[in-house]
């Protein structure tokens, strides 16, 4: 990949983690942080990789879902624990079929990291043989 940028968004949600040991099953909330990275190989013709405020429009859609809720009644993660990884992959995916649904085959999402604190943080990303393979 030539070209990367990134987008960070925050949001609060509150969650309780199944067979956590340490407190982490006790409904507890974060204000979360969420980076996003897409990368692509070419511009287009305006020097672009993907005009930031689609990557946004993206993001928003996913996390406006996700904000002042409690992630366990939440239809992904009524199975899937609400755990920072799972959350980074739900991300993931979200913000991809965004870009896809605008069209841009120029880019995509390559790696997604939530933070649950200022220290702890999980990412979700596109393995470099996958990266690839982007259309040009």
């Amino acid at each position: 990949m030539a070209f990367e940028i990134k987008v960070r968004k925050t949001f609060s949600a509150s969650h309780q983690l199944r067979h956590a040991s340490g407190g982490c099953e006790r409904l507890h909330g974060h204000n979360w942080v969420c980076l996003v990275y897409v990368c692509g190989d070419t511009l287009d013709r305006n020097g672009l990789l993907v005009d930031f405020r689609d990557i946004q429009a993206a993001l928003t859609g996913v996390i406006d879902e996700l904000e002042h809720t409690h992630l366990n009644d939440l239809a992904p993660f009524r199975i899937l624990n609400p755990t920072a990884e799972n959350l980074a992959k739900h991300v993931f995916e979200g913000v991809q079929k965004g870009l896809d649904e605008n069209r841009n085959n120029r880019a995509r999402v390559s790696r997604v990291e939530i933070f649950e604190t200022e220290d702890c943080s999980a990412a979700y990303f596109l393995p470099q043989e996958a990266a690839s393979g982007i259309a040009t």
